[in-house]
Protein backbone atom coordinates (compact mmCIF):
# COMPACT_ATOMS: atom_id res chain seq x y z
CA UNK A 1 0.00 0.00 0.00
CA UNK A 2 2.93 2.60 0.57
CA UNK A 3 3.81 1.78 -3.07
CA UNK A 4 1.15 2.82 -4.30
CA UNK A 5 0.70 6.11 -1.80
CA UNK A 6 4.76 6.81 -3.74
CA UNK A 7 3.80 6.18 -6.64
CA UNK A 8 0.94 9.02 -6.78
CA UNK A 9 2.13 11.32 -4.34
CA UNK A 10 5.04 11.58 -7.04
CA UNK A 11 2.49 11.58 -9.90
CA UNK A 12 0.55 14.41 -8.02
CA UNK A 13 3.83 15.89 -7.26
CA UNK A 14 4.86 16.16 -11.08
CA UNK A 15 1.31 17.05 -12.14
CA UNK A 16 1.49 19.99 -9.91
CA UNK A 17 4.56 21.13 -9.69
CA UNK A 18 4.65 21.21 -5.92
CA UNK A 19 8.52 19.13 -6.56
CA UNK A 20 9.35 23.12 -6.76
CA UNK A 21 8.84 23.62 -3.11
CA UNK A 22 9.68 20.09 -1.72
CA UNK A 23 12.37 18.72 -3.84
CA UNK A 24 14.12 21.80 -5.25
CA UNK A 25 13.46 23.88 -1.79
CA UNK A 26 12.02 26.96 -3.33
CA UNK A 27 10.65 29.30 -0.56
CA UNK A 28 6.93 29.54 -1.78
CA UNK A 29 5.56 33.21 -3.34
CA UNK A 30 4.93 35.03 -6.23
CA UNK A 31 7.24 33.05 -8.41
CA UNK A 32 6.54 30.11 -7.55
CA UNK A 33 2.94 30.53 -7.80
CA UNK A 34 3.33 31.78 -11.10
CA UNK A 35 5.75 29.73 -12.46
CA UNK A 36 3.28 26.48 -11.11
CA UNK A 37 0.48 28.11 -12.19
CA UNK A 38 1.58 28.59 -16.39
CA UNK A 39 2.85 25.01 -16.17
CA UNK A 40 -0.59 23.49 -14.64
CA UNK A 41 -2.84 25.59 -16.85
CA UNK A 42 -0.64 24.77 -19.84
CA UNK A 43 -0.80 20.95 -19.48
CA UNK A 44 -4.68 21.00 -18.83
CA UNK A 45 -5.34 23.44 -22.29
CA UNK A 46 -3.21 20.95 -24.09
CA UNK A 47 -5.03 18.12 -22.39
CA UNK A 48 -8.44 20.25 -22.82
CA UNK A 49 -7.11 20.25 -26.75
CA UNK A 50 -6.63 17.05 -27.45
CA UNK A 51 -9.55 15.91 -25.87
CA UNK A 52 -12.14 18.23 -27.78
CA UNK A 53 -10.24 17.43 -31.60
CA UNK A 54 -10.04 13.78 -30.51
CA UNK A 55 -13.60 13.70 -29.91
CA UNK A 56 -14.56 15.74 -33.01
CA UNK A 57 -16.10 13.27 -35.15
CA UNK A 58 -14.93 15.19 -38.08
CA UNK A 59 -11.06 14.87 -37.70
CA UNK A 60 -8.93 13.00 -38.76
CA UNK A 61 -5.49 10.86 -37.52
CA UNK A 62 -3.53 12.84 -39.22
CA UNK A 63 -2.10 16.13 -37.65
CA UNK A 64 -2.85 19.77 -38.55
CA UNK A 65 -1.06 22.42 -37.84
CA UNK A 66 -4.26 24.62 -39.34
CA UNK A 67 -5.93 22.67 -37.25
CA UNK A 68 -4.18 23.09 -34.46
CA UNK A 69 -3.98 26.56 -34.11
CA UNK A 70 -7.88 26.95 -35.26
CA UNK A 71 -8.12 25.19 -31.81
CA UNK A 72 -5.92 27.39 -30.10
CA UNK A 73 -7.52 30.71 -31.23
CA UNK A 74 -11.10 29.74 -31.27
CA UNK A 75 -10.81 28.55 -27.20
CA UNK A 76 -7.94 31.08 -25.80
CA UNK A 77 -10.97 31.91 -23.60
CA UNK A 78 -10.76 28.69 -22.11
CA UNK A 79 -6.96 28.80 -21.43
CA UNK A 80 -7.50 32.12 -19.42
CA UNK A 81 -10.46 30.17 -17.22
CA UNK A 82 -8.12 27.96 -16.97
CA UNK A 83 -4.98 29.84 -15.61
CA UNK A 84 -7.29 32.06 -13.63
CA UNK A 85 -8.55 29.16 -11.57
CA UNK A 86 -5.23 27.72 -10.44
CA UNK A 87 -3.63 31.35 -10.29
CA UNK A 88 -6.48 31.70 -7.76
CA UNK A 89 -6.12 27.82 -6.06
CA UNK A 90 -2.54 28.56 -5.45
CA UNK A 91 -2.58 32.05 -4.61
CA UNK A 92 -5.76 31.13 -1.64
CA UNK A 93 -3.13 28.50 -0.08
CA UNK A 94 0.02 30.78 -0.14
CA UNK A 95 -2.12 33.46 1.23
CA UNK A 96 -3.43 31.41 4.41
CA UNK A 97 -0.04 29.73 4.78
CA UNK A 98 1.48 33.30 5.02
CA UNK A 99 -1.38 34.39 7.69
CA UNK A 100 -1.28 31.54 9.48
CA UNK A 101 2.03 31.82 10.06
CA UNK A 102 2.09 35.32 10.74
CA UNK A 103 -0.42 34.99 13.22
CA UNK A 104 1.58 32.66 14.93
CA UNK A 105 4.50 34.66 15.56
CA UNK A 106 1.96 37.17 16.81
CA UNK A 107 0.54 35.06 19.19
CA UNK A 108 4.20 34.02 20.45
CA UNK A 109 5.12 37.19 21.03
CA UNK A 110 2.11 37.86 23.05
CA UNK A 111 2.38 35.01 24.99
CA UNK A 112 6.55 36.31 25.06
CA UNK A 113 5.47 39.33 26.62
CA UNK A 114 3.30 38.27 29.53
CA UNK A 115 3.68 38.18 32.90
CA UNK A 116 4.89 35.35 34.23
CA UNK A 117 5.03 33.79 30.93
CA UNK A 118 7.01 29.82 30.92
CA UNK A 119 10.56 30.19 28.97
CA UNK A 120 10.13 26.16 28.25
CA UNK A 121 6.56 26.64 26.75
CA UNK A 122 7.77 29.62 24.37
CA UNK A 123 10.93 28.08 23.40
CA UNK A 124 8.89 24.87 22.29
CA UNK A 125 6.42 27.45 20.25
CA UNK A 126 9.37 28.95 18.60
CA UNK A 127 10.72 25.53 17.39
CA UNK A 128 6.90 24.77 16.47
CA UNK A 129 6.63 28.06 14.44
CA UNK A 130 10.12 26.74 12.64
CA UNK A 131 8.46 23.59 11.63
CA UNK A 132 5.43 25.40 10.82
CA UNK A 133 7.57 27.73 8.31
CA UNK A 134 9.78 24.92 6.61
CA UNK A 135 6.82 22.48 6.31
CA UNK A 136 4.53 25.41 4.50
CA UNK A 137 7.43 26.29 2.30
CA UNK A 138 8.00 29.84 3.91
CA UNK A 139 10.96 29.52 5.93
CA UNK A 140 13.21 31.02 3.11
CA UNK A 141 11.14 34.01 2.90
CA UNK A 142 13.42 36.96 4.30
CA UNK A 143 10.87 38.19 6.53
CA UNK A 144 10.59 35.25 8.29
CA UNK A 145 13.95 34.09 7.94
CA UNK A 146 15.51 36.53 10.09
CA UNK A 147 13.17 35.15 12.95
CA UNK A 148 13.71 31.91 12.68
CA UNK A 149 17.47 32.76 12.14
CA UNK A 150 17.50 34.99 15.73
CA UNK A 151 15.03 31.54 17.48
CA UNK A 152 17.18 29.72 15.90
CA UNK A 153 20.22 30.05 17.26
CA UNK A 154 18.87 29.42 20.67
CA UNK A 155 20.32 26.29 21.80
CA UNK A 156 16.85 25.21 23.29
CA UNK A 157 15.12 26.01 20.40
CA UNK A 158 17.75 24.22 18.35
CA UNK A 159 17.50 20.84 20.40
CA UNK A 160 13.65 21.08 20.02
CA UNK A 161 14.00 21.30 16.47
CA UNK A 162 16.32 18.51 15.94
CA UNK A 163 13.95 16.28 18.67
CA UNK A 164 10.75 17.01 17.43
CA UNK A 165 11.43 16.58 13.43
CA UNK A 166 12.34 13.37 11.59
CA UNK A 167 16.20 13.77 10.25
CA UNK A 168 15.75 17.03 12.67
CA UNK A 169 19.78 17.61 12.88
CA UNK A 170 20.12 17.59 9.39
CA UNK A 171 16.97 20.09 8.68
CA UNK A 172 18.07 22.18 11.08
CA UNK A 173 21.68 22.33 9.48
CA UNK A 174 20.80 22.82 5.94
CA UNK A 175 18.24 25.54 7.16
CA UNK A 176 20.37 27.62 8.98
CA UNK A 177 23.21 27.38 6.13
CA UNK A 178 20.85 28.39 3.77
CA UNK A 179 19.03 31.19 5.68
CA UNK A 180 22.78 32.34 6.64
CA UNK A 181 22.72 32.96 2.63
CA UNK A 182 19.66 34.69 2.59
CA UNK A 183 20.39 37.17 4.83
CA UNK A 184 23.73 37.51 4.35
Amino acid sequence: MKFIYNILSTIVSLLSFEFLLTKFRWANGGTVIFIRTSAIALLLYLLYIFIVQGLDPARTNEFSGDELKKAIIGSIEVFGAIYAAIYIALYSRFSAQWSYLSNLYNQIKVVEASPGSNPAVINDLKAAFVEDAIALHLSKKPMFAMIIKSWGHDPEVKTLIEQHMKDGAKIYNKLMKDIDQIIS
